[in-house]
């Protein structure tokens, strides 16, 4: 278990089917000055899938201890179909 009080981002994809998007949290628990973010509707890597994941992790990079997540409030979820 790492203990930190250094400003960490942990970052997790909603539809993360390897590591589970509550692993987030799990790894946050022991550092103390960190920021938990789950971005919804990507998979496993989510700053490759989500603009806005990597927006909040420039921003974490200017302003560790509070960075800009307001692009996770328009994130829709995808459109599914079924063909006839």
């Amino acid at each position: 278990m790492t203990r930190s009080s250094i400003p960490t981002l942990v970052m997790s994809a909603g539809f993360d089917a390897q590591t589970g998007a509550s692993n987030g949290a799990y790894a946050a628990r022991t550092l103390s000055r960190s920021t938990v973010v789950t971005v919804p509707y990507v998979a496993h890597v989510a700053f490759a899938e989500s603009p806005c994941a990597r927006a909040i992790t420039v921003s974490f990079f200017n302003s560790p201890n509070a960075p800009d997540r307001s692009c996770l409030a328009g994130l829709q979820p995808p459109r599914f179909e079924i063909a006839p």
